[in-house]
């Protein structure tokens, strides 16, 4: 008996991914097509492959790329899935954004903000610009 074929199509299709830098990223598709169809991910157009950076998977429903470590200026740009069989291909493409993290400065307990000019009583004309300025240590 001869099986039916289906071109690949997407039944979910990946989404942009917005990390901090040095965070996990995962991208996922669910797919279906007849034969099972092959995957092959890419990075701005070239191809990746599973290994040390990257873990790449698929089960016949599920395709997923996962980065443990994504980082900025390294793994940022445009991911494509492309599903391929014998009776077609298909793909997608999604953005991973990787910010900097906000580095925030340390509180030290018990040191509380000290005015050293304060603010003082104005009479003003009203409608007119006002200027407070204050000067903090």
């Amino acid at each position: 008996k001869k099986e039916i074929s289906h071109a690949p199509k997407f039944i979910k299709r990946m989404k942009d991914c917005k990390i901090l830098d040095a965070e996990e990223a995962v991208f996922e598709c669910h797919v279906t097509g007849t034969p099972k169809p092959r995957v092959i991910w890419q990075l701005d157009g070239k191809d990746i492959k599973d290994g040390d950076i990257y873990e790449v998977s698929f089960d016949g429903k599920v395709a997923k790329l996962v980065i443990p470590e994504a980082f900025l200026d390294e793994d940022d740009g445009e991911y494509t899935c492309k599903v391929i069989n014998s009776a077609g291909q298909v793909s997608c493409t999604a953005e991973l954004i990787i910010e900097e993290e906000v580095k925030k400065t340390p509180v030290i307990k018990g040191l509380k903000p000290e005015f050293i000019d304060k603010i003082s009583d104005m009479t003003v004309v009203d409608g007119h610009e006002v200027k407070l300025t204050v000067r903090v240590k």
